[in-house]
């Protein structure tokens, strides 16, 4: 039973949701938040002006997406926007189009492009804007129930229900108010109060004059009745509660004043202006859509769904509803269950960060027309130009802000294609609006029965980040309310309905219903055979009648995300150790030479097609051309088309390739409304990723061949065969060498390096631009001061360096020179000069240098140039050729993972009964405690699928097919290859998968037969090149005088206690104190330390900085500390620590 049989339904496109989301910010977003702000008034409210949103216009980007990373800019386009100016005054009305701003765009690939660098929004998963009934524990461990009113925008509101059951309502810097004097407010009266009430006994104890319980004398007195500034609290002189409206909201205005006003004025029109700025004015308080069909559905309310303010009925309702809940007839919300969580995806992060553009456009606005309108007065005209109240800088700095400085705007991670693809699926809960790692629970971190299908429970960070950052699930969609959904087939009786369309269900929607898992069996007509099958019915887990069921998920894969499908036999592993092989997939280095895996899931295809690495035809057609650069296939093409050709894809007429094809099909061909064209694909090559990763496009086709609308033309550089590949397939030994491969080292084979295998190449940019001094203009020049011929070799006329050169550490890259202060020279030292025949220096060298160690050569230059010709500013490409090495990193894809410790000659491996050697030996050791048995089963049938010639599709969780499938498929196979090659040694009964290897240095026979298989090993980003680090002396902290830290600084390394412990270990004193001393903070002691190397005396020790703060320290705490020396006469006597 084949894959296509569970799942007849193909996976969704994978940045759907990211490009769905942006065209909702495009067709409505922009109208509603310009809307909210319409129109602009000024201070008077004489003038305004109105905004026509329908009518805004797009114009076409200045420039592509592609020339935008080039150049350095921004891939986006100026809005136009129909306005009208309205003078109130004398009646007229000017109309005019004016730009709003520039509005980044999304490419096509679910990335926006911000001054050269392709940044990605990411999604937030935040609580939803509703209503929601919790409780916590007081300092006695007693119940406090309380209801929280979440907004959109404004502030959150707390109904509480004390201890003596009395109902508060509180709010940000605000006392504590009494709910029944907040419904009075809101003009609801006593008597519908306690006639509406579910428990009019419990409202009752809300009525002032409080009533004091002789059991609770000491608490009788809420804490918000105090004193404040002198002022007595207005609730301790009430005798009688307030009836009448007026009445409660003279006291709602005593009450917010008592934190702020030195006096208290008991003013109804303050009180209700509060409760206007609060809950009554959409500009500052917004329950949003969701909002008000949360409440509605909730509390059981029938406002309509336009008013989104908060009403006195909604807080009446939640009132009764709380003291349902606070009696056991409800229970509390489960505020980490999705139905609570909604997402609030690019769109919706971008009209909010328009929203704060517009509020300072109306800030400009009245700012501006203070001045301007009365200069339109004396002139009793209207101003020609609208545009001169207006300006671009709010909404542009507003959009900069956002991608420059937000948490949810990041550098895009395109390490390869599926780090891309993940980075434009994740979900944070952090950010403007979410929780904080500090702050974080377990509950909030952790899986959630809601999440099935929704949130993968396995792809998270590991470290702080784990449980708050998430990746959305295979089969995941986001409605427009932003609540995730995933897909189901409807189940009628046993049979799974796969006629219908599918049914996406959001976490509230399945809440009643009974669902059954995706690894199921079924029969050919769609019957689940099995009579009681596990399901999940509310968020608990049973064994149902087939029956009683109501829906089957879609596929295995439903329940995890893209970067965990792709892993092999994963229901073999344990979940931290997927965890770690998700993650690790991401950090996979494209290497020269791409080969797929033998072993896949199937989704390979898939990963590489939607984040859009590999070209594909857009039109069927015949391959005329194929260069390295460009692609020109002689397509069919309807007439009415329009084409927008763009960078990748152009259009032309074809001319001489149309002869290939006869007369009649010609004559045919004129009848049809289709025409001839030339589509030429434009290939990148050698293009720098975000990671200084290398891009290149590869075709893979031939002239002359035929080609379907969508077939794949060129391969990216982690792509083959249009599969996602980043690794090798290569032999693989489970055994002890010697302790080279002790505590997860590796020890490979000298084959990999020799033959590139692991080679990457690596793109990284150097930019260097010449800036005005106070001494005069930089200047990019060949003529450099005290540097010799042989240092200028590599460099042109203009002093920067020629494509194709190699160059090393410590070359020039470009020759600057910066002006300085001229030297005053005394009379000696001007003779000097004149007789060596030195000058004066006017400029010092400030030329871009290669860092060291680095090895490379010059790809590409891109230098812009002033109006008189000369170089302004020079940007580099340097591509450098990284084989693999001792120290860099290796993994597989079940979390296997750890450090090269030696590459041995080829001869030297241990090699199979017919003389192959191998390729990688790893540490046996490395399965049993860690549990990720799926790496057994992936080399084993690679090895059988190595002679058989054959690839494997793997979906996870195949025990649907059987008991043990996986076993009995790689047994199978490996007896099957025995069969059909003839080789005895590939299958042995008595010990299956384990094979007799020879020692490649003695040629004799290992004692115990070894697991040997074909494995899918990664290279990872964490090269030994980007991480090693030695430094003798270097810069130290201008204010602790402490060694920097970090490579890029040239910093030390700080030896924590556990590594002093080992120092100790070892008995050496000396290091240890070196450590405190010349090589931390004692400024004297360098300087005593360099003199004693080069006098070969004896070297002393000063006293480190960090003993003098212990003194002061101690001191300030009153205790007599001091340091004392002994004199010829044996006296003590007082030193001053910081002479020490």
């Amino acid at each position: 039973m084949s894959f296509n049989n569970i799942s007849k339904m193909l996976t969704p496109d994978f940045l759907e949701i990211q490009r769905i989301s942006f065209l909702r910010f495009l067709e409505s977003g922009i109208i509603q938040e310009i809307k909210r702000r319409n129109p602009l008034q000024n201070s008077t409210k004489e003038y305004e002006i109105f905004f026509y949103p329908e009518s805004y216009q797009l114009e076409i980007p200045e420039i592509s997406a592609k020339d935008a990373i080039v150049q350095g800019k921004s891939y986006a386009s100026r809005l136009f926007l129909p306005v009208q100016l309205i003078n109130h005054r004398t009646g007229s009305v000017r109309f005019q189009w004016i730009i709003l701003g520039t509005f980044p765009l999304m490419t096509k690939r679910g990335h926006f492009i911000i001054n050269g660098c392709p940044r990605v929004i990411i999604n937030q998963l935040i609580r939803s804007p509703g209503v929601y009934f919790l409780k916590r524990f007081d300092s006695q461990q007693k119940e406090i129930f309380y209801a929280d009113f979440i907004c959109e925008r404004g502030a959150w509101l707390r109904i509480e229900m004390d201890s003596e059951e009395r109902i508060w309502a509180r709010l940000k810097r605000t006392p504590k108010i009494p709910v029944l004097i907040l419904l009075q407010s809101f003009g609801i009266s006593l008597e519908k109060i306690f006639s509406s009430s579910t428990d009019p006994e419990i409202l009752a104890n809300s009525l002032l004059p409080y009533r004091k319980k002789k059991s609770k004398l000491k608490k009788s007195k809420p804490k918000v009745l105090v004193k404040k500034r002198n002022i007595q609290n207005p609730l301790m002189l009430i005798k009688r509660h307030p009836f009448s409206q007026q009445s409660a909201l003279k006291l709602l205005a005593a009450l917010i004043q008592l934190r702020t006003q030195k006096e208290i004025v008991l003013n109804a029109e303050l009180g209700k202006k509060f409760l206007m700025k609060k809950f009554g004015n959409s500009r500052s308080y917004d329950l949003g859509v969701i909002g008000r069909i949360r409440l509605n559905q909730k509390l059981g309310g029938n406002i309509p769904l336009s008013y989104r303010q908060l009403t006195g009925d909604d807080i009446s309702h939640a009132v009764n509803y709380l003291m349902l809940v606070a009696t056991g007839v409800y229970s509390v919300d489960d505020i980490d269950h999705l139905q609570n969580r909604r997402v609030r995806t690019s769109a919706e992060l971008l009209q909010t960060q328009l929203g704060v553009g517009l509020l300072r456009l109306e800030k400009m606005f009245r700012d501006r027309s203070t001045f301007l309108f009365q200069t339109f007065h004396e002139n009793h005209a209207i101003s020609k130009d609208i545009r001169s109240l207006m300006s671009t800088k709010p909404v542009n700095g507003a959009f900069k802000e956002f991608f420059g400085s937000s948490p949810l705007s990041q550098f895009l991670d395109q390490t390869n294609p599926l780090a891309e693809l993940t980075h434009k699926r994740r979900l944070s809960s952090l950010g403007p609006g979410g929780v904080s790692r500090e702050t974080a629970g377990m509950a909030v971190r952790g899986i959630h029965p809601s999440h099935y299908g929704r949130i993968c429970p396995i792809e998270t960070p590991e470290g702080q980040n784990a449980g708050l950052v998430n990746s959305l699930t295979v089969y995941s969609t986001i409605d427009k309310n932003g609540f995730i959904q995933t897909p189901f087939y409807s189940l009628s009786e046993g049979q799974i309905q796969h006629e219908k369309n599918l049914t996406y269900l959001s976490s509230q929607d399945e809440l009643l219903k009974t669902i059954v898992p995706g690894d199921i069996y079924f029969n050919s007509l769609g019957f689940v055979e099995d009579e009681k099958l596990p399901s999940r019915k509310n968020q608990e887990f049973a064994r149902e009648k087939r029956s009683k069921l109501d829906y089957i998920a879609v596929s295995p894969l439903q329940m995890i995300s893209v970067a965990t499908s792709l892993i092999p036999f994963l229901e073999h592993d344990d979940a931290n150790r997927a965890l770690m092989g998700s993650n690790m997939q991401r950090q996979a280095v494209p290497t020269i030479k791409a080969e797929r895996p033998r072993i896949g899931t199937g989704l390979e295809s898939k990963v590489v097609v939607d984040v859009g690495h590999v070209v594909q035809a857009r039109w069927s057609g015949y391959v005329s051309s194929v260069t390295s650069n460009k692609i020109i296939i002689e397509s069919f093409v309807h007439k009415t088309d329009y084409f927008y050709s763009t960078p990748s894809i152009t259009i032309s007429e074809s001319e001489s390739s149309t002869k290939t094809f006869s007369t009649s099909f010609l004559s045919k061909l004129e009848k049809s409304p289709n025409v001839f064209k030339k589509i030429n694909y434009h290939l990148e090559n050698y293009q720098p990723s975000n990671q200084s990763t290398c891009f290149v496009q590869k075709p893979i086709i031939k002239e002359g061949d035929w080609i379907e609308a969508g077939d794949i033309i060129a391969d990216g550089s982690s792509s083959q065969a249009g599969e996602l590949a980043l690794g090798h397939n290569i032999l693989v030994a489970y055994m002890p060498w010697q302790g080279f491969n002790f505590e997860d080292a590796i020890l490979i084979s000298e084959r990999l390096v020799r033959e590139d295998l692991y080679t990457s190449i690596h793109i990284e940019k150097y930019e260097v631009e010449i800036r005005e001094t106070k001494f005069g203009l930089e200047k990019i020049t060949s003529k450099i001061p005290e540097v010799g011929k042989k240092e200028l070799k590599n460099l042109d006329s203009h002093g920067i360096v020629n494509i194709g050169t190699w160059i090393k550490g410590g070359d020039i890259l470009v020759g600057k020179v910066t002006p300085i202060r001229k030297k005053p020279l005394s009379a000696h030292e001007r003779l000097l000069y004149d007789i060596v025949g030195k000058v004066n220096p006017t400029v010092r060298d400030s030329s871009l240098r290669v860092p060291k160690g680095t090895q490379a050569r010059i790809l590409d230059l891109q230098i812009t140039y002033s109006e008189e010709k000369n170089p302004m500013k020079v940007k580099i490409l340097v591509a450098q050729r990284r084989r693999i090495q001792v120290g860099d990193k290796m993994a597989g894809r079940h979390g296997n993972k750890g450090i090269i410790s030696k590459i041995l000659p080829v001869q030297d491996m241990p090699y199979l009964p017919n003389g192959t050697p191998m390729d990688i030996v790893l540490n046996p050791l490395g399965v049993p405690s860690r549990m990720n048995v799926g790496q057994v089963y992936e080399c084993l049938l690679g090895l059988a699928g190595r002679y058989l010639n054959e690839n494997y599709r793997v979906i996870p969780f195949d025990e649907l097919f059987g008991s043990q499938t996986s076993r009995s498929l790689t047994y199978s196979k490996l007896y099957e290859s025995r069969l059909k090659t003839g080789e005895d040694w590939l299958f042995n009964p008595n010990c299956p998968g384990k094979v007799k290897l020879f020692d490649g240095r003695t040629g004799e026979c290992f004692d115990q037969p070894i697991t040997v298989g074909e494995a899918y090993i990664l290279k990872l980003v964490h090269l030994v090149d980007d991480k090693i680090h030695a430094r003798s002396t270097g810069p130290y902290s201008f204010v602790t005088q402490q060694p920097l830290r970090g490579r890029s600084k040239h910093g030390g390394q700080r030896l924590g206690e556990m590594e002093v412990w080992a120092v100790e270990g070892f008995g050496a004193s000396y290091i240890l104190q070196e450590l405190l001393t010349v090589k931390s903070d004692d400024v004297k002691g360098r300087h005593k330390i360099m003199y004693s190397i080069l006098t070969g005396k004896h070297m002393s020790m000063g006293t480190p900085e960090c003993f003098k703060v212990l003194v002061k320290e101690l001191q300030s705490l009153c205790l007599d500390v001091g340091v004392y020396a002994i004199d010829h006469f044996g006296k003590r006597q007082l030193r001053d620590s910081l002479d020490l």
